[in-house]
C-alpha cells in the first residue's frame, strides 16, 4: 500500500497493511514551535517557521521532515479572505494538491476552519456515489483526481 492508499483504507474501516501517521496534517496534528525547532535542528533544517494557527502556536511542517519520518498525509491549508470579489481562502489549494499528487503518494487532507464545517454535522460524503471526498471533522481526504468537476 502506498501513503494514500493506507489512509484511505482506515478511514474506509479497511485494515490497512500499518497505521497511517499524520503530523502536520490539519492544525490539531501539527506541533508546537518549541517542539518544531527540535525536531529541524535534528534533521538539520534551517527553514523558517510557518504558523498554520498563531493561537495554538502551531506550525506547517517541512516537507524534508515529513519524508525524513516517513508520513502519510501532506496538509491544504486555505488561505486568508482577501477583500473584494476574490474571498482569497481558496488561493494556492489547486496547486498544492497538484504538488502533493505529483511529488508524493501521501493523502492530501484539506483543513478546514472550524466555522467552515461545524464538527456535529454528519456529511455522509463516503457514501455518496462518485464521492470525492472522506471526511473526519472537519478536516477532509482529497481522494479524487482535483481536475474533476
Amino acid at each position: 500500500m502506498n501513503h494514500r492508499e493506507r489512509l484511505i483504507a482506515a478511514l474506509s474501516h479497511r485494515q490497512p497493511d500499518q497505521v497511517p501517521i499524520d503530523i502536520g496534517g490539519t492544525v490539531n496534528s501539527s506541533i508546537v514551535v518549541e517542539g518544531y525547532a527540535k525536531l529541524k535542528q535534528h534533521y538539520g533544517i534551517n527553514s523558517e517557521d510557518v504558523l498554520c494557527n498563531r493561537m495554538m502556536r502551531v506550525v506547517k511542517v517541512d516537507e524534508q521532515i515529513l519524508q525524513a519520518l516517513d508520513i502519510d498525509t501532506r496538509g491544504v491549508y486555505m488561505g486568508a479572505p482577501i477583500k473584494g470579489d476574490d474571498p482569497g481562502i481558496l488561493q494556492g489549494l489547486k496547486e498544492r494538491i497538484d504538488w502533493i499528487r505529483k511529488h508524493t503518494d501521501c493523502a492530501a487532507v484539506l483543513a478546514l476552519p472550524p466555522p467552515f464545517i461545524h464538527i456535529s454535522q454528519s456529511l455522509k460524503c463516503s457514501n455518496m456515489p462518485g464521492s470525492r471526498f472522506r471526511h473526519s471533522q472537519s478536516n477532509f481526504v482529497l481522494d479524487a483526481d482535483i481536475n474533476r468537476t
